[in-house]
């Protein structure tokens, strides 16, 4: 059963994967360990998010 508060959440998912996915890139292109150290930083939370966890 489909109903709006999982459809947001959905999306929610969503948007914090495709934040993770963005931040994975900064670090695959990057070569300064401090660029890798703080994208690290910010990745975990929002993996978790895209996974549901909080």
């Amino acid at each position: 059963m489909f109903n709006i508060e999982l459809g947001i959440m959905w999306i929610y998912q969503l948007l914090a994967l495709f934040v993770a996915i963005m931040m994975a890139n900064v670090v695959w292109r990057e070569k300064d360990w401090r660029t890798h150290f703080f994208a690290a930083l910010i990745f975990v939370p929002f993996i978790l998010r895209a996974v549901g966890v909080k």
